[in-house]
């Protein structure tokens, strides 16, 4: 992407780049304009979350997520945060894992305070950017898997997608408290900064019940390619953790864990697309867990 980085340094006076990661997606560099560090985040192959995320972004306006400074369809230019993840925090033990836990609560309370304003010329509500995507839409391979699972991969569970399938309609049919989500809130996606706290970064930019904002904190921090990760996959920690965003944000228990529930095997069907056979045996053990969870609630 050597071409793309020249091109977009160029355009938004940008200098001194530094890798800080790369996938078969992404590039993401720190840059510097005027003296300002940023980061500028360069996509392979843009497409409809491309533009979700520049919508979410725009529409936080920094309200507990970084600034975004300009977006196109092959990248997004936004503010930098130089602080820690949550990451170390929650594998450093209970008390560390918990702390984590209440730091999520706290961005995500941030993050879905703004609501859509009157409209001044009708009253009407102001609709929710339309770039957003929805979860019917977010959720649309779960029932397509639910459908058919034997077509798509043999080491689909099939009874528990059905099940999750089941969980995922009802939520959808009755929904609550509708926001603009992140839709990617995790340990490594939350970040420090040194004058603005704790900030969220790459959101995949939905609009939802609210309670799924905070499904795949509970997946996570997972060690990619390993299936039976003690810390994500323990009971206890689920239903503690799952307990403290229930407090901290006002939202019914059961209606979290259901979210966790569906979110779990929808991972589990994004990693199995990927080739990824042990995250998809971890997400799906990790639905287990919680569907027990939920019976329980």
């Amino acid at each position: 992407m050597t071409a793309l980085l020249d091109a977009y340094l160029d355009d938004w006076d940008l200098s001194e780049p530094v890798l800080l990661s790369e996938s078969a997606a992404s590039q993401v560099y720190r840059v510097t304009r005027a003296g300002e560090l940023l980061v500028l985040k360069l996509l392979a192959d843009p497409g409809s979350e491309t533009r979700s995320a520049a919508a979410a972004l725009r529409w936080f306006g920094g309200r507990g997520a970084v600034h975004l400074y300009h977006a196109a369809d092959h990248a997004h230019l936004v503010e930098y945060a130089p602080g820690d993840d949550l990451v170390s925090l929650a594998r450093s033990g209970t008390i560390g894992d918990e702390r984590a836990t209440t730091i999520i609560a706290s961005v995500l309370r941030v993050l879905h305070e703004h609501e859509p304003a009157p409209n001044d010329r009708d009253d009407r509500p102001e609709t929710y950017p339309e770039a957003l995507i929805g979860l019917e839409s977010w959720f649309a391979e779960l029932f397509d898997v639910a459908a058919d699972a034997d077509e798509f991969s043999r080491h689909v569970p099939v009874a528990l997608v059905g099940r999750a399938a089941g969980v995922a309609r009802a939520l959808l049919d009755e929904p609550w408290e509708i926001r603009v989500l992140h839709g990617d809130v995790h340990h490594g996606n939350i970040r420090h900064h040194p004058q603005r706290g704790w900030v969220a970064i790459d959101p995949k930019g939905l609009v939802g019940d609210r309670a799924y904002d905070c499904a795949n904190a509970l997946c996570n921090p997972f060690s990619a390619g390993i299936a039976q990760d003690p810390l994500v996959l323990s009971e206890y920690r689920l239903a503690a953790n799952a307990a403290i965003l229930a407090s901290e944000l006002g939202i019914e228990l059961s209606r979290i864990l259901a979210f966790a529930f569906v979110h779990s095997c929808l991972s589990g069907i994004w990693f199995l697309e990927d080739g990824a056979a042990a995250d998809a045996e971890r997400a799906f053990g990790l639905a287990t867990t919680a569907e027990r969870l939920l019976e329980r609630a």
